[in-house]
């Protein structure tokens, strides 16, 4: 069997992902900026870290699409460039985004359109770190909260939902 056989028989699995206070946090910003003296901007290094390794762990059972639900979606090419640029392994990962609804708060229902569109996929998690209408649409264990301030993503917020579906990141690495 081809790699490409091996994939297409895989159930498709959707990480609905936000930006601002996922892929970095306050903290990291301010942090970065003292010690590096950068005036830049830059996603933290150990939230993509485990963004990479999520989808290494989805992919070892599913087919992992990374779908931008953040409001970076707005700007696809310039977001798909970042992730990359940033260190996200973007090879092999189909990237898509959900539709912008008329009403931004309403982000639970744009992911639930997105899902009725694809097979009405019940293989996904939603990587965020403002609650949104989710509670209202989702189980809260298929949602990773994380904070503007203080808690972006790591590994260690990972393994809740990875439990989920019969996967776990190796303990030797876990940041709990």
């Amino acid at each position: 069997m081809t790699k490409a056989q091996a994939k297409a028989q895989k159930e498709n699995f959707y990480v609905f992902l936000d930006f601002d206070g996922v892929l970095y946090d306050i903290e990291y910003l301010i942090m970065n900026k003292i010690k590096n003296n950068e005036k830049l901007f830059r996603y933290a290094p150990d939230s993509i870290e485990a963004l990479n390794k999520l989808f290494a762990q989805l992919s070892t059972k599913f087919n992992p699409h990374l779908v931008i639900s953040s409001f970076w979606r707005m700007k696809f090419p310039m977001t798909v460039r970042l992730l990359k640029d940033h260190g996200f392994n973007i090879v092999g990962v189909p990237l898509m985004k959900t539709k912008i609804s008329s009403n931004p708060m309403k982000r639970g229902l744009e992911i639930k359109d997105f899902l009725k569109e694809h097979d009405n996929s019940d293989k996904f998690i939603i990587i965020d770190d403002t609650s949104f209408d989710y509670a209202k649409h989702f189980p809260k264990e298929k949602i990773i909260k994380t904070h503007i301030l203080n808690d972006r993503l790591t590994e260690g917020k990972l393994e809740t939902a990875l439990s989920l579906y019969g996967l776990e990141l190796p303990s030797t690495t876990m940041d709990k």
